[in-house]
């Protein structure tokens, strides 16, 4: 998907990231398999779904060389109550199929917000605005990285993530997601 003009749920913003790939549409059994991904210990589904999307879109990730895998990070609180981060997961098996590296400290979520899921639209992007900050920015000096969230709903999060990453030097940020939702 190319949020420069071909969605319609995206013509009138802007992003800091190119594209999205995505395996689908957040809903029916996508979106029951990504809700299950999210639950306590289910590495095992999210990188099956991880591997599912790389076989259906892989010349979509092969279209620009990729430097770096990073993760949309969760808050450090968050990461005590959750067992694991989906997001995390889905760039393991994608950076392992790229054959590149895979850094879970380059981007770090530096203050709370509330769950996106949470608030309406166009809320979103003021509650994750200055939520992230780049720990090493030596690592994406002109790199593309491959941003990886599990569901993209407003894009809100992932702006301000890419935001973040070519403020700190990055060259390229491209999206990836399992289901992106699609909402009037």
């Amino acid at each position: 998907m190319d949020p420069s003009g071909g969605c319609n749920f995206c013509v009138r913003q802007k992003f800091a990231f190119e594209r999205v790939i995505r395996l689908g549409i957040y809903e029916d059994q996508l979106r029951q398999a990504c809700l299950g991904a999210k639950g306590g210990r289910q590495q095992a589904l999210a990188a099956a779904l991880a591997e599912l999307q790389w076989e259906r879109r892989v010349e979509a990730f092969r279209d620009t060389p990729i430097d770096v895998v990073v993760p949309v990070p969760h808050f450090w609180l968050q990461r005590l109550s959750r067992l694991h981060n989906p997001a995390e997961t889905l760039a393991g098996v994608w950076a392992h199929n790229l054959r590149v590296r895979k850094s879970d400290h380059i981007l770090v979520k530096a203050k709370w917000t509330k769950p996106q899921r949470s608030l309406p639209a166009d809320r979103r992007r003021e509650n994750v605005r200055k939520a992230f900050k780049v720990g090493r920015r030596e690592e994406i000096q002109g790199a593309t990285v491959l941003l990886v969230d599990d569901i993209m709903t407003t894009g809100a999060t992932a702006h301000e993530a890419a935001r973040v990453l070519k403020q700190a030097g990055a060259g390229r940020v491209i999206t990836a997601v399992v289901a992106r939702a699609m909402r009037n």
